[in-house]
């Protein structure tokens, strides 16, 4: 295993540490699944996607607002 990727694991939280944060409680049924915490192309691109749904969720604007 390269040092890159022996370090993100590293610094990577553990589920335990998520499904304990009190902002992430009501996720926690979602973080448990599996696919999200194997390092395989399907659980980071579930984990990207989960995080930019998120993300567009809790933008500050609408949807079709520009930012100029």
């Amino acid at each position: 295993m390269s040092a890159f990727v022996r370090r993100l694991r590293a610094l990577a939280p553990s589920r335990a540490q998520l499904e304990a944060h009190p902002w992430l409680r009501r996720l926690a049924p979602y973080l448990a699944e599996p696919k999200l915490w194997c390092w395989s192309r399907r659980g980071v691109a579930m984990g990207m996607a989960i995080g930019l749904a998120i993300t567009a969720c809790f933008s500050a604007g609408p949807a079709g607002a520009s930012l100029t």
